[in-house]
């Protein structure tokens, strides 16, 4: 793992006004008015209200995969809440090993640590409720009509404006000990900005809103949120979300089809060894986060993880 910026526990040399402005491509749209390369008190620098999430802020410049880094930090002691926030990653990842576009100072590419210490079961739907999280908060202060596409990716419009990759370390006795939640949010990119196979299925907050964002308040937004719905989380699991889901889904009531690569299952149980497509009607969510889908014979199935496509419509 390489990183062209590295954290700095040295104080800082004063405070930015932040990325607020008009202009693109300048210090005050790109950056998040720190220097990068140092550890931000997120209460204190960042003016959050979260008290975990976000407590440190380590803000870089360039890295392959915030991800990365933050496992990195996790193993030699990172604080539960701590984040990792880049400008730009260059070899940033979604689900199932793909690549994710992550230019300079167009977007939020930030990593999340938290400590569950529960068993994988419980800790599956943890993606789908940072995606519930995230769109919460971007409808809530953006007006943007963010909805979740089934498991993680968060859409506007019929169109990806971002998603959620959840890394875990179990320990010794099975729990998850360690959850590293990244996420990529496009913020500020225009059309003429996405490479040519996005530029029918990607969206940005600027294209929505038709303005510049400030991407420290949409920092402030997502962590504040996510601070917030980690707590539901811890005290009463997935079924402190599943009407957010309900009223956020961009796949219930619609006629699906799932290809995964595999029929294993989130809490590890079932074969890898299968692909399979599963076909139907999306009518809910198990209380672990499958998607329940019923076939054209009234049969149900549980789906833990694929690729949706909506048949017959978009998925807005």
């Amino acid at each position: 793992m390489a990183a062209s910026g590295s954290t700095s526990n040295d104080s800082l040399s004063g405070r930015g006004a932040g990325d607020g402005g008009s202009g693109r491509g300048t210090a005050a749209t790109s950056g998040l008015g720190f220097a990068p390369g140092q550890v931000l008190s997120g209460p204190v620098d960042l003016r959050l209200s979260a008290s975990l999430v976000g407590s440190r802020v380590h803000y870089l410049a360039t890295v392959d995969s915030t991800n990365a880094i933050l496992r990195s930090l996790a193993a030699e002691g990172e604080p539960e809440g701590a984040v990792v926030v880049a400008d730009e990653q260059t070899a940033g990842r979604g689900r199932a090993g793909r690549s994710w576009f992550s230019p300079p100072g167009l977007g939020l590419w930030l990593s999340v640590l938290l400590m569950p210490r529960r068993p994988v079961r419980d800790v599956a739907p943890l993606s789908i409720v940072t995606a519930i999280s995230v769109a919460t908060a971007l409808r809530r202060d953006y007006g943007v009509d963010a909805r979740v596409k089934w498991p993680n990716d968060l859409v506007a419009g019929a169109r990806k404006l971002g998603g959620i990759l959840l890394e875990s370390l179990q320990g010794a006795a099975g729990a998850v000990e360690r959850v590293v939640v990244g996420i990529g949010l496009n913020v500020n990119l225009e059309s003429s900005d996405l490479p040519a196979d996005l530029t029918e299925t990607a969206t940005s907050l600027r294209i929505l809103l038709g303005r510049t964002v400030p991407r420290l308040d949409v920092l402030r937004s997502v962590l504040d949120g996510l601070d917030e719905d980690w707590r539901l989380f811890e005290a009463g699991g997935f079924a402190s979300f599943r009407e957010r889901w309900l009223g956020l889904s961009t796949v219930l009531g619609r006629h699906i089809e799932i290809a995964s690569g595999s029929d294993a299952r989130a809490d590890g149980a079932g074969s890898a060894a299968r692909s399979r497509v599963v076909a139907g009607i999306a009518v809910g969510i198990t209380p672990a986060g499958a998607l329940i889908v019923e076939d054209d014979a009234g049969e149900t199935t549980d789906v833990w993880h694929g690729d949706v496509t909506v048949l017959g419509g978009t998925d807005d």
